[in-house]
């Protein structure tokens, strides 16, 4: 892994090496405070959705012939958990390389 620091390079005191160190470093920071930007705005909608899911899912309490609305609905909720442990971890901890599990496409 590279070196956070520039003092081990063989060249630290040239400037065009502190110039792109600093630019380097510039993005990085960018790049951290727009994933937690993302993750943010990820976490207001997740919540917003658990609010509006458990509302249907009350609505639907005691409704004959809804266990199929159920379903979908556990699945949503779960969808919605797996995106916000996702997106809303702290970014160090972060998978960038896994995946959503899509939602599955039930036509009956």
């Amino acid at each position: 892994m590279p070196s956070a620091t520039i003092y081990a390079h063989p060249y630290a005191e040239n400037e065009t090496i502190r110039e792109l160190y600093r630019i380097a470093m510039t993005i990085s920071d960018t790049q951290i405070e727009c994933d937690k930007d993302i993750a943010k705005v990820v976490e207001v909608v997740c919540e917003n959705n658990e609010r509006m899911i458990s509302r249907i899912e009350n609505a639907l309490n005691g409704v004959v012939g809804s266990s199929k609305a159920k379903t979908v609905i556990k699945r949503a909720l779960d969808f919605n958990a797996d995106a916000k442990r996702k997106y809303c971890q702290p970014y160090e901890d972060s998978n960038s390389d896994s995946s959503l599990g899509a939602i599955a496409n039930d036509k009956a």
